[in-house]
This record gives structure tokens, C-alpha cells and sequence, in this order.
């Protein structure tokens, strides 16, 4: 039976995550207190207990010069005993039943066929960098970086992003988002550039022991160089990744799907939970 969940199968939840997913119980716990929902957090229960699991964030999907609701698909896992008994998807096909167009990021190849067959199209793409400290030459501008609050930060990248297939997230999830990041030693900022104080750019990234992650920017160019070796530099790590918008000029590759009536290439999706 699929139904919703309510806050007595969180522990199953739980559970279920960190088997399918591998995650600490610290960051299950820190998830679902933040964003487990009675309305949007579907099961699958056999024997009354919850087998499989999909949470729904409510997005918006820029399309043809308006917004539309669209779902955006995260958690989606099966216990072990209970796989390859078309659980999930059943989930998925209810909360199409919901949700009309829906779009998630697969983590890894294989299930990009996974969720063809399902009915998802490849639709939004990325950019890739990866750069080293060694081989980036700072101009040695000092830059400005100021904290940016979560209403900011979403008026910021819908006035930065809108176009077509630009994924605009609700305030809560650019909440969440933004204190899930500081979870993972993350941080926010807008980067003003020396001598261009009416000029800002955006950024949110992260950092391990081997190397900072930038998952949004607005950032180009040298000033995107200077900033990723300032922030290497900072952290005492030797490499960055950063993740662009598609651009024709570079190679890109497939990053998220839609399952939708619209069809959408090369769309904006590049601020997700990964």
C-alpha cells in the first residue's frame, strides 16, 4: 500500500536511509528534522511498516514565460529484502499522479537508464570545472565577502538564472538548503570585487579534507579563478570542483531529469541536495 508517511515511521525512515544511502545517523537525523513532511513524504508499507520511501520538495519549473509547479524527487530508496519488487516504482507513479512534472538528479550513471524507463528525460546539464592550486594565477585583487541571508540569496539567483528550464526553489528550500551547507562546513557569500562595489556575485560552496566544492556561483572568469584560489588557499586544499551552468562553448555533462509534458534541454538545476 503507498500512502504517506506521519511521524511515527520517521525511525523506519531512518533506517531505510542509511541503509540505502550509507549516510551518518547525525545527518539522517539533522535531515528529517528539517524537512520530513506529512504531505509530501510517500511509503510504500508491507506489513504496515514503511519498505520504500520519495520525499517531494514543492519547486517551480521556468517554461515558456511562466512558472509551473513541479516536484523535485529526493530519497528515494528501497530496504534490501524488498528490492526488485517494483516498490519505488510505484511510489514514483504515485506521486506522478500528484505532481505532473517532477524532476530529480540521479547519483550515478546507471540510474540515468533507471529512470528512463520510468518516463525521465535528460534534462538539465552542467558545466564541469576542475582546477588545482598549482595551476591557477591569482591577479592578487583582494575581494569582499559578505554573508548572505537566505531571502537574498534567492532573489539573488531567480534574478541571476531565470531562463528557460531554470529550476526556482521555494524559501523554505533555499533555507534548508543553506543551513544543510553549513551542516557540511559550507558557506554563502556574496563577492564583491575590489574598486566595483556596485558589482556582487554569488557564491555557496563547500570543503573537505581534499577539496572545496563550489555548487552555485555567478562567478566568471578571472574573478572565478581568483575566488577559488583564495578559498583554496583558506582551506589548505589543493583542488576545486565547480559547477557551472551549461555553456555551448565547453563540454557539459547530463546532470538532472524531468518527467513532464514539457520537454526542456539544457535546463538550470545546479542548486540540489548532493
Amino acid at each position: 500500500m503507498i500512502t504517506i508517511a506521519d511521524e511515527s515511521m520517521i525511525p523506519a525512515l531512518k533506517s531505510l536511509w542509511i541503509e540505502a544511502f550509507g549516510d551518518s545517523d547525525a545527518y539522517v537525523v539533522f535531515f528529517l528534522n528539517h524537512r520530513f513532511d506529512n504531505i509530501t513524504t510517500f511509503v510504500y508499507l508491507v506489513d504496515n511498516l514503511p519498505v520504500s520511501m520519495a520525499f517531494v520538495f514543492d519547486e517551480e519549473l521556468y517554461y515558456h514565460g511562466a512558472y509551473v509547479k513541479a516536484g523535485y524527487i529526493y530519497g528515494v530508496a528501497t530496504g534490501s529484502n524488498h528490492r526488485g519488487k517494483g516498490y519505488s516504482t510505484g511510489v514514483l507513479e504515485h506521486i506522478h499522479t500528484l505532481y505532473p512534472t517532477t524532476f530529480l538528479v540521479p547519483a550515478t550513471e546507471s540510474l540515468f537508464d533507471f529512470y528512463e524507463k520510468k518516463g525521465y528525460k535528460t534534462a538539465f546539464t552542467i558545466h564541469e570545472m576542475q582546477l588545482s592550486l598549482q595551476e591557477i594565477r591569482p591577479s592578487g585583487a583582494n575581494y569582499l565577502f559578505t554573508p548572505i541571508f537566505p531571502e537574498d540569496y534567492k532573489n539573488f539567483r531567480d534574478a541571476t538564472f531565470q531562463g528557460e528550464g531554470y529550476i526556482r526553489w521555494s524559501l523554505p528550500s533555499i533555507i534548508y538548503t543553506l543551513t544543510e551547507n553549513e551542516y557540511w562546513k559550507g558557506k554563502a557569500f556574496k563577492v564583491t570585487p575590489p574598486n566595483e562595489s556596485s558589482k556582487e556575485d554569488l557564491l555557496l560552496y563547500r570543503y573537505d579534507k581534499e577539496q572545496i566544492y563550489i555548487k552555485e556561483t555567478t562567478l566568471s572568469g578571472q574573478g572565478l579563478l581568483d575566488v577559488s584560489y583564495l578559498l583554496m588557499k583558506e582551506h589548505e586544499v589543493d583542488k576545486c570542483n565547480i559547477r557551472l551552468p551549461y555553456d555551448c562553448k565547453f563540454s557539459c555533462k547530463k546532470f538532472g531529469m524531468l518527467h513532464s509534458y514539457y520537454k526542456v534541454e539544457n535546463g538550470y538545476c545546479n542548486l540540489v541536495l548532493d
